[in-house]
């Protein structure tokens, strides 16, 4: 994948992530592992109206970072594990594909002139 798509898929992840209460609830989902949560239990550990918590968990949802299970009637909420591990492989990429920055002197410093053999036959 370009490393631009990748760039806008993370910028796009990390704005979903840029909530405290979204954070709050992807903790408490990785905490709740394996079975997760219903929202009740979520409603009542993250104490906000239930359409606000209807609209954090669709925005987790829309970005990957939370899956649902449906069993009986109950929706049951858990963590995406495989997506937060590619958003913190790649954000951990990032910082290692940084090159070193030269120092100044060597920044600004004229590089030498090649050598030029001429061959005289």
């Amino acid at each position: 994948m370009a490393i631009q798509v990748r760039l806008r898929e993370a910028a796009t992840t990390a704005a979903v992530l840029g909530n405290s209460a979204r954070l709050q609830i992807l903790q408490l989902l990785f905490n709740s592992r394996p079975l997760g949560l219903v929202v009740g239990d979520i409603q009542k550990a993250v104490n906000v109206p239930g359409s606000t918590l209807s609209h954090h968990l669709e925005r987790l949802r829309a970005a990957g970072l939370v899956a649902i299970r449906r069993h009986g009637t109950f929706i049951w909420y858990l963590p995406n594990e495989e997506r937060v591990r590619q958003l913190a492989g790649f954000l951990v990429e990032l910082a290692g594909v940084r090159p070193e920055p030269e120092p100044l002197e060597a920044a600004l410093a004229v590089p030498p002139k090649p050598e030029v053999e001429i061959e005289c036959d």
